[in-house]
């Protein structure tokens, strides 16, 4: 089977985003919302996913749940084509499987749609009310089967038949209404987990492998009552479902590109793109945002040491009665400042009576004195408590050969690359289908 390498995206061409309304046309099947490519989005699925959207921002519209739509399908499908899930789930041993991820995100729209009447249904019970039988579960069973639990393993691999040893293990069995008898095995709840879950039942923790089971009941009764009560066929529900499915590895696929997340991730494209950023970039980029490289040059400050707890808070009670700041340092400071009322005057990093002082002076915002803040411990003397007040700050710039600018400036430009990068291969995807809607 071809697979690409997730250096694939490299050579993909900076384009122009495309409105949608340039590539939207009318859908040609009933009930049909949404089409993008021959993959159909029922207009009750889109119902479910709007009123999940309008739940959390007030100001979604049906208009930004289809392209969010559109956009997932696509890259989720472009994902699973080129790459395979090892390559894209790197933490897929410690994480939650993709089946897993996907159901829950299901369930969780549903229940954020049909939250009031769900709540009615299930009860005050809860999905406790649905469980016909509690199969007993003991600790040697959970030994057998997964060993004592004495090793935290961040590869749950079971051995050849250990998930078929697990699907033989009856937890409960459940029913709605007349429906038939449901079961759910060891190895359902196992599979739903991440390593954190799947390391509790190694413990042969049986009331967490009990309470999970009954999780799993009640997403089971969300589906259930979704498709029975909710107005959604199964078909919209499997829909619905996959879309999920594809969300995940659009999600996964901007982690791989080193698109998404935080500042500093730790994908190999991104790391690449570390290494392409060149001393004039990184000077470039100086001069285009210095509000990013701004630091303390010095503080104008006043402190008050204290040998103990009780000295240091009885002056701190004096100083909230306003009290002026120099006459309680004359009557509770032991430092060398203290008959000049605790100043310490203009003072830099290398001025300053310690490298701690310091930091705890650059970091008090100018205006009232400080909490009292104990001091670390340090050879030959016992830590003591300071009150700092800075009452003016000088602010400036790092360096522009400092270490601290080239690695601001190298992580912001990698990002900004990689998310350009990923929005090219998004807006290639999204020029190439054929996408109606209705």
């Amino acid at each position: 089977m071809k697979r690409k390498s997730l250096r694939a995206w490299a050579l993909i061409p900076a384009l122009i985003a495309t409105p949608w309304a340039l590539y939207a046309a009318p859908a040609a099947d009933a009930g049909t919302v949404l089409r993008v490519n021959e993959w159909r989005l029922s207009a009750a699925s889109m119902d479910v996913l709007y009123r999940a959207a309008k739940s959390q921002d007030p100001q979604a519209t049906r208009q930004a749940v289809a392209e969010a739509a559109a956009q997932d399908h696509l890259l989720g499908r472009y994902a699973q084509a080129q790459f395979r899930d090892e390559q894209l789930f790197v933490g897929a041993r410690v994480g939650f499987a993709l089946d897993a991820a996907a159901e829950a995100s299901l369930v969780a729209t549903l229940e954020r749609v049909y939250q009031p009447a769900l709540a009615e249904a299930f009860g005050a019970e809860g999905p406790q009310r649905f469980v016909v039988r509690r199969h007993p579960l003991d600790a040697a069973t959970l030994q057998s089967l997964l060993g004592d639990g004495s090793v935290a393993r961040l590869d749950d691999r079971l051995p050849a038949g250990g998930e078929d040893a697990l699907a033989r293990v009856s937890l409960l069995d459940y029913r709605f209404g007349d429906g038939p008898l449901q079961p759910v095995t060891l190895r359902d709840v196992w599979r739903q987990l991440d390593v954190h879950g799947r390391q509790a039942l190694a413990r042969q923790d049986a009331d967490f492998a009990h309470h999970q089971a009954l999780r799993l009941v009640r997403a089971a009764f969300v589906r259930h009552w979704a498709v029975s009560q909710g107005g959604l066929q199964a078909a919209d529900l499997q829909g619905l479902r996959q879309l999920m499915v594809d969300r995940e590895r659009r999600f996964a696929l901007e982690q791989a590109m080193g698109a998404g997340g935080g500042l500093h991730g730790q994908s190999a494209e991104l790391m690449d793109l570390r290494q392409q950023v060149t001393q004039a970039d990184i000077a470039r980029y100086y001069a285009q945002h210095p509000e990013q490289f701004q630091r303390t040059e010095r503080v104008l400050a006043r402190h008050i040491r204290c040998k103990d707890e009780a000295s240091a808070e009885a002056a701190a009670a004096e100083l909230a009665q306003g009290q002026p700041f120099a006459e309680v340092a004359r009557r509770h400071s032991v430092a060398a400042s203290a008959m000049k009322g605790g100043a310490l005057g203009w003072v830099d990093a290398q001025q300053a009576p310690s490298r701690w002082l310091a930091q705890v002076l650059f970091a008090q915002p100018p205006g009232p004195a400080s909490r009292p803040i104990r001091e670390p411990e340090a050879a030959g003397r016992a830590p003591g408590w300071q009150i700092v007040q800075v009452d003016e700050r000088v602010q400036g710039l790092h360096p522009a050969d400092s270490e601290t600018v080239r690695f601001i400036a190298t992580e912001a430009i990698a990002k900004a690359r990689a998310v350009e990068r990923y929005n090219a291969l998004k807006d290639q995807l999204l020029r190439d289908a054929r996408i109606a809607q209705n």
